[in-house]
């Protein structure tokens, strides 16, 4: 997302209170009917998207489900479903992130870089005169 605000987005790595007070933030409207509507309501129809995305559920059975349900409604099942859609990919994040295998391949990355760094520095001192 392109803005700064942290609360605009929910980050890959968000942990579920995070993500349900980012939703419980986002904007909605002075109405209360959950309908899919870019222009008169661009925060619900861009939650119904997400919900939509995460549960893969046609936007207008989403709508039908939701009829009669307050925005506090439509905000938590977007947390949730959104809590959900990354719990495997946060769950790979940490297997990885906590890997032996992750640490060799640091050592491994950082040992070349710094032969590459060393070999250009030396030809730099060779053109400058320096060795």
């Amino acid at each position: 997302k392109s803005s700064e605000n942290p609360n605009s987005y929910i980050s890959l790595l968000d942990d579920p209170k995070t993500i349900l007070k980012k939703c419980n933030k986002s904007v909605t409207d002075s109405d209360s009917e959950i309908r899919f509507d870019v222009e008169q309501k661009p925060g619900v129809s861009n939650l119904l998207s997400i919900l939509s995305a995460c549960t893969d559920t046609p936007i207008e059975d989403l709508e039908k489900e939701l009829a009669g349900e307050g925005y506090g409604t439509l905000k938590r099942k977007v947390a949730e479903s959104v809590t959900e859609t990354l719990e495997p990919i946060q769950k790979r994040y940490q297997e990885i992130r906590n890997s032996d295998e992750l640490i060799d391949i640091l050592k491994e990355g950082s040992k070349k870089a710094n032969e590459y760094a060393n070999s250009v520095l030396l030809r730099a001192q060779k053109a400058l005169g320096l060795r």
